[in-house]
Formats: C-alpha cells, sequence, structure tokens
C-alpha cells in the first residue's frame, strides 16, 4: 500500500474494503438470520445493510456537497424498517450508492476538506464528517459479521468468514 495517500485516497478504502468484507460476509447469511434480532431493541443485519446503504446513498452525498437536506430521486422515506424490502434490492442499493460516493470523493479536493458543515455532531469541518461515514461502514460490517457468527453458534454450527481467494476451497 502506498503510505502517501491522500485523505480521500483513504477514505476510499475504508468504504471499498468495509464493503468487500459485506460480501465475505453474506455468504453465510440465510433468510432467518437477515431479520433475526437477538433482543427486540437490537438491530438485525437487514437494518444495518439498509443504514450502510443511507450512509452511501444519503449521508456522503449530503457531507459532500453541503446540502444536507439531499434524498435521492424516489427514496423511501421509511427505508431502515421497510418490511418489503428485500436483500437483492438493499445490495443493489449499496452498489450504486458505492458508485456514487466513490465517483463524487474522487472529485473533491484536499483543500475542500476543511470547509465547515454544521450538521449532526455541530459544526465540524467536511474531513470529519466523511471520516465519520467512512469509518461507519467497517463499524457496521463488523456487527453484521458478529450477528450471522453468532446466530449460527447459537444454533450449533461453526462459522468461518473465508475471503474470495480462499472460496474455491470451502
Amino acid at each position: 500500500m502506498d503510505v502517501n495517500l491522500t485523505k480521500i485516497e483513504a477514505m476510499k478504502i475504508f468504504v471499498e474494503y468495509g464493503l468487500t468484507r459485506i460480501k465475505w460476509d453474506l455468504r453465510e447469511l440465510d433468510e432467518e438470520t437477515l431479520n433475526w434480532r437477538i433482543a427486540p431493541e437490537a438491530n438485525s443485519v437487514k437494518w444495518l445493510l439498509t443504514h450502510i446503504s443511507m450512509i452511501l446513498n444519503v449521508y456522503f452525498p449530503r457531507a459532500i456537497t453541503n446540502n444536507l437536506k439531499y434524498l435521492p430521486k424516489n427514496w423511501l422515506p421509511e427505508y431502515h424498517d421497510n418490511e418489503t424490502l428485500k436483500l437483492e434490492t438493499i445490495m443493489a442499493d449499496i452498489e450504486k450508492g458505492k458508485n456514487e460516493a466513490l465517483n463524487a470523493l474522487s472529485q473533491l479536493s484536499e483543500d475542500s476538506l476543511i470547509e465547515k458543515l454544521d450538521w449532526y455532531i455541530g459544526e465540524d469541518s467536511r474531513e470529519t464528517y466523511l471520516m465519520i461515514l467512512s469509518s461507519e461502514i467497517l463499524h457496521h460490517e463488523g456487527q453484521i459479521a458478529s450477528i450471522i457468527g453468532l446466530k449460527k453458534r447459537m444454533g450449533g454450527e461453526t462459522t468461518r468468514v473465508v475471503p474470495p481467494e480462499a472460496w474455491k476451497n470451502h
């Protein structure tokens, strides 16, 4: 890895790596686990995936453009808790959001990162907000892996997340 990465390049790596890990996790996901919650107050894998989709499709554009009320055209108002959303739709939304977010990040200048946004943590730099959003994807990927592993172990199964290069052996 190039140690002379720009901040924007580093953010893009965080986003891409987190989303790659989600693909690894989903190899072990079944329909029951998609909506399973360890407690009624806990998030399900489906809720976390819709949240990641919102990060990519709603929050990244807001932070990049400073249009803090931005919503994509035809965005469902109750995206998180929409029972009709299928995994395939959520993953297609994530892929679309990833492509648009990475492209928009590529269009930013390093100088634009110092611009102040007055958003949910108060006034702070665009860099701070974009780093929060980038790291949220990795954070939530860890939660997804934990939920899938816990559900399987509670059912007496073993679990092992395997990177794609090892898939042919498993």
